[in-house]
């Protein structure tokens, strides 16, 4: 089985909560990856920070990038895209990635995740 975790809203919130988590899903053999929105060397740099950095990363703009969706930025160097492109994102990677299970905290991803097998858990189911 492999479990993604976001970034913002899971992990930097919830770290101590979560990593437990993580060491038993990786002690019985799982995967364990983190899907965020950032591109990777931002991923990087913010999971220094809770020293959660050893997993397999996934970036909705990187990934959105290969799919060649354009994006704009904003004066603070944030990316954006259409909507219905963004909110459906992870749904797509966990498909394309092989990911059983994404942890996030945005309801806005789940919809999607009616239309593949992976299945979608809000922070608050597990915390």
């Amino acid at each position: 089985m492999k479990v993604g975790f976001d970034l913002h809203g899971v992990l930097d919130t919830y770290p101590e909560k979560i990593k437990p988590m993580i060491e038993m899903l990786r002690l019985t053999g799982h995967q364990v990856c983190i899907v965020s929105g950032p591109a990777i060397p931002e991923i990087i740099r913010q999971l220094d920070k809770i020293d959660m950095n050893s997993m397999i990363k996934y970036s909705v703009v990187d990934y959105l990038s290969m799919e060649g969706t354009e994006f704009t930025w904003d004066e603070k160097g944030t990316p954006w895209c259409d909507e219905e492109t963004w909110w459906d994102s992870k749904a797509r990677m966990c498909k394309h990635y092989g990911i059983d299970y994404l942890v996030d905290d945005s309801l806005k991803y789940k919809p999607a995740f009616e239309l593949i097998d992976a299945k979608f858990i809000h922070i608050s189911e597990i915390i």
